[in-house]
């Protein structure tokens, strides 16, 4: 990658970088707002499961809610993917292009990094990768990776007791 005094640095940006920059932004929103609309409809469908259970008594459907979470996880890993890709070739880009020693990318990942890395060290960090694989290893770790793992895997496993309980003292059947 070129540092910012660098003498290959292109001079201006091309066209088709300009328009490759604009679709990146415009993706990495709607991939969000995506992860946002999952969220919404899995919650909401998973709510009706487990009242629907409740009122059909029937314990199976417990389970069956809880499998909603695995689907919604793997799920949102996949969206999750194609975000870093979209914020990987972001930062290649703009390291290209930049003369600032703090990318504005770099700032936006650290605000939502776990280890709250300063944007000038992340951004020294980013211009040592070589891959994009290397560059999406270096800045692993945020926060949003957090919540497409945690909020499905506690509510699996609450509802996966829950459910035995339920079973085992004879509040539901199982079928």
């Amino acid at each position: 990658m070129p540092e910012p005094g660098d003498k290959n640095r292109p001079k201006g940006i091309t066209e088709y970088h300009k328009i490759e920059i604009h679709e990146i932004f415009a993706r990495t929103q709607a991939y969000a707002g995506l992860r946002f609309q999952l969220f919404s409809f899995m919650g909401t469908a998973h709510l009706t499961i487990i009242g629907i259970a409740f009122t059909v008594q029937k314990v199976i459907l417990i389970y069956i809610a809880a499998g909603l979470m695995v689907l919604l996880m793997r799920i949102d890993a996949v969206i999750e993917a194609l975000i870093e890709a979209m914020v990987v070739r972001g930062l290649q880009l703009e390291l290209m292009y930049s003369s600032d020693d703090e990318p504005t990318w770099a700032s936006i990942i650290s605000a939502v990094s776990e280890k709250k890395i300063e944007p000038r060290a992340l951004t020294m960090n980013l211009r040592e990768a070589t891959t994009p694989a290397d560059i999406v290893r270096r800045i692993r770790g945020r926060r949003t990776q957090r919540l497409g793992v945690w909020l499905p895997v506690s509510v699996l496993l609450l509802e996966s007791v829950g459910g035995l309980l339920l079973w085992g003292f004879g509040v539901l059947p199982l079928w």
